[in-house]
């Protein structure tokens, strides 16, 4: 991936400060073209891709220089296994509380001091993308089949299965 990393819990890609804009535009011509419109089909065919289709449609924005705006700390933030918080998963070492040792009064306000200013482009973290998704009334609409009605499938149940795709009529079938 663009730094190692492409899936996991993080989300499906990140680009780090060090990934110039000059680097990130260069990853849009690669193999084939733009990837929101891939990342849509994906989604399209495979019924236990459950990523929401504004979030998916934005990747390529922030591969040519990243998506202002970042709502980490006010809006979401992350918890490791001993209890420190940060405003992000990428600022895991730097917390600012920690869920055993400080109260909720206190967590609260180390979480707005700790976003206060950021101005933070460099992830599309799921994370980040799925949450302020739902901050625009337009992208809320669009997110809301995702939200009540995609579950996907486990193998065996009736229907789709998790390792086949949806076929389209159009697909020959």
């Amino acid at each position: 991936g663009i730094d190692g990393q492409v899936g996991g819990a993080g989300g499906l890609l990140h680009g780090p400060a060090v990934l110039a804009a000059q680097d990130r535009l260069s990853v849009l011509g690669h193999n084939n073209g733009p990837v929101a419109p891939r990342l849509l089909e994906l989604r399209n065919r495979w019924p236990n891709f459950l990523s929401n289709p504004h979030y998916l449609g934005r990747f390529d924005e922030f591969l040519a220089g990243g998506i202002a705006g970042c709502q980490a700390g006010r809006a979401f933030f992350n918890i490791d296994s001993t209890g420190d918080i940060a405003i992000c998963v990428e600022r895991r070492t730097a917390p600012v509380a920690n869920l055993y040792r400080n109260n909720s009064q206190t967590i609260l306000r180390r979480l707005r001091a700790g976003s206060a200013g950021n101005a933070c482009k460099e992830c599309w973290y799921n994370c980040r993308g799925e949450v302020e998704s739902l901050y625009r009334p337009m992208s809320l609409m669009k997110s809301l089949p995702t939200l009540f009605f995609d579950r996907g499938r486990a193998d065996g149940d009736a229907g789709e299965t998790s390792l086949h795709p949806r076929v389209a009529p159009s697909d020959g079938v």
